[in-house]
């Protein structure tokens, strides 16, 4: 990493406001870790791959070559060395498989040396580089070449380019790796501190994945992440891992598989990724479908999700106690942004926009069988609706569970014709409060519902006819429109006690009728002229005056 690289990776690390203080320090420190650990190899020597045996398949005579044991000998004789505790790879293209690292030694390479699967490796066969109970190593500068096209792999089985299992320190930087049918770096079973960092990947299936039992304080950082099938980066235990940090990666073209996966996490953060055109933007879920193998206590905050070309931005099954913030979510293909099963969880603050691309029955939000959760001041809008199908946010259980005591505070939509909220019959106590964007549909049991209005600046029309006024669903503003005189001494159409109504006359043919239907005015009242205004709350049965304008 040049000097200009370093500094404007700590710039963009500073420039992370919503990123916890002790994760910037930790990637600030693991530049200047990297820098130190430099110094002293220049002052100490490193043991040469070459000096063992290792030939470039680049070298005459050498083009089949195998260098595996010639690179496990160097690593060999770092271990018994009492100084040189580095193994540099030089600059040569080399075939090897199962190269087994030790503890406390650094594998680099300042030149650009490339490990490259060897052709005869057999299907589901071996690693390229293991990484097996062992602690404190640093992989830096290296490239991993899994030989795609020539060693066969698919995303069910193959040869790994790195696999971690059972190890402590370790950090993976600045390398690449690329041209691999299988998983580029599995860390797996009891892994400890754990650092993927400023790595490009391309052309693999799974770019960096978590599996096995659980792990702990794992750091998936400033990756690039592209192209191939499968995956980006998935976080896949069998039991939840802990301290999982997903932050600042740019994940595309990912367009069979997820930008990021997680399942079984706890105290995670994912923060500030960049996810374009992938299957779908970050999916979570339970192993055994319990909220205990969730997602637990997660933030994922100031990602930006777009172009999904099969799926949706985010959906998370099973998610505790954790918060969805500040998200970026545009022109995706399914849905926006949904929770299922899932309970204890605040989403705010999120733009959502341009979704459901297929024009299906895709909402831009949805909780289904959720409790407790609390969705405020997160802005919708734009969304591909099918006819009869035009709801913003959608609240509805399961024949499994119901959605019970959720709030929906202080959203926005706009462009959307009918509803902001559908909340449906197998809900209870939702409390919809403020919302902007159209009135909810109550189809729910125990709701409450609170100063919710139509977008500022809309209105509709009401066509008054035959002594009748029916109000447009969703709108504060209203203006009351007829061509001969008319005697209305009630208007259908309120939706909740609390309701205002605003009307303007288009003209001075509707008379309103005080107390005779559900009207309670101070009075008859007819417009004397066009712009006239009387406004009216709703009690839950009957419409009354507030104030009156003859303009």
């Amino acid at each position: 990493m040049s000097c200009e690289d370093k500094e404007e990776l700590k710039n963009k690390i500073g420039d992370l406001s919503d990123l916890q203080t002790t994760e910037k320090s930790n990637l600030v420190g693991a530049i200047n870790e990297l820098d130190t650990e430099l110094a002293e190899i220049a002052t100490k020597g490193a043991i040469k791959i070459s000096d063992y045996g290792a030939h470039s398949i680049d070298e005459v005579g050498y083009s089949t070559f195998d260098s595996t044991a010639a690179i496990n000998a160097a690593i060999q004789a770092a271990v018994n060395s009492k100084t040189q505790k580095a193994v540099d790879f030089g600059n040569g293209r080399y075939y090897a498989l199962n190269i087994n690292l030790a503890s406390g030694i650094t594998y680099f390479s300042t030149s650009g040396a490339e490990i490259i699967t060897k052709p005869d490796t057999t299907y589901g066969v071996g690693t390229l580089v293991n990484v097996r109970s062992v602690s404190n190593i640093k992989i830096f500068g290296l490239t991993f070449n899994g030989n795609k096209g020539v060693v066969p792999g698919d995303p069910n089985d193959g040869t790994k380019l790195i696999g971690l299992d059972a190890a402590t320190n370790v950090y993976i930087q600045n390398c690449y790796l690329y041209n691999n049918g299988y998983n580029a770096i599995s860390i797996a079973n009891g892994c400890n501190n754990i650092h993927v960092l400023d790595n490009e990947i391309n052309n693999v299936d799974c770019g960096v994945i978590l599996q096995g039992t659980r792990s702990n304080h794992i750091e998936i950082a400033n990756n690039v992440i592209h192209d191939g099938t499968s995956d980006c980066i998935v976080a896949y235990s069998t039991n939840p891992s802990t301290n999982i940090v997903i932050d600042g990666n740019i994940c595309y073209n990912k367009t069979g598989g997820n930008g990021i996966i997680i399942r079984a996490i706890k105290q995670a953060t994912i923060t500030n990724n960049v996810i374009n055109n992938c299957s779908t933007g970050i999916s979570g879920r339970s192993p055994d479908s319990t909220q205990a193998n969730g997602v637990i206590a997660t933030i994922i905050a100031n990602n930006t999700i777009t172009n999904t070309n099969s799926g949706s931005g985010v959906t998370i099954n099973y998610m505790t106690n954790s918060m969805i913030e500040g998200n970026l979510i545009s022109d995706i293909y399914q849905y926006g942004m949904g929770l299922t099963f899932s309970d204890n969880n605040t989403i705010q603050n999120n733009t959502i926009v341009n979704c459901n691309l297929q024009k299906q029955t895709h909402y831009p939000m949805y909780l289904t069988s959720c409790n407790n959760n609390i969705v405020k001041q997160n802005v919708i809008r734009d969304n591909k609706n099918p006819i009869n199908h035009t709801q913003t946010i959608v609240i509805n259980g399961s024949s499994v569970a119901v959605s019970n005591n959720n709030f929906l505070i202080g959203n926005i939509g706009y462009n959307t014709s009918l509803s902001l909220f559908l909340i449906q019959a197998n809900s209870t106590n939702t409390i919809c409060v403020d919302n902007i964007g159209g009135y909810p549909i109550d189809q729910g049991t125990g709701t409450m519902i609170i100063s919710n209005r139509k977008t500022n600046g809309q209105m509709a029309t009401v066509t008054v006819s035959s002594n009748i006024a029916t109000l447009v669903n969703g709108f504060e503003h209203q203006k009351f429109a007829a061509s001969s005189a008319q005697t209305v001494d009630s208007i259908n159409g309120g939706t909740f006690a609390g309701q205002k109504l605003f009307i303007i006359f288009n003209d001075v043919n509707t008379t309103l009728v005080d107390n005779t239907g559900n009207l309670r005015l101070n009075g008859n009242f007819t417009p004397t002229a066009v712009n006239s205004t009387i406004s009216l709350v709703y009690d839950g049965a009957n419409w009354i005056e507030l104030c009156r304008s003859n303009n």
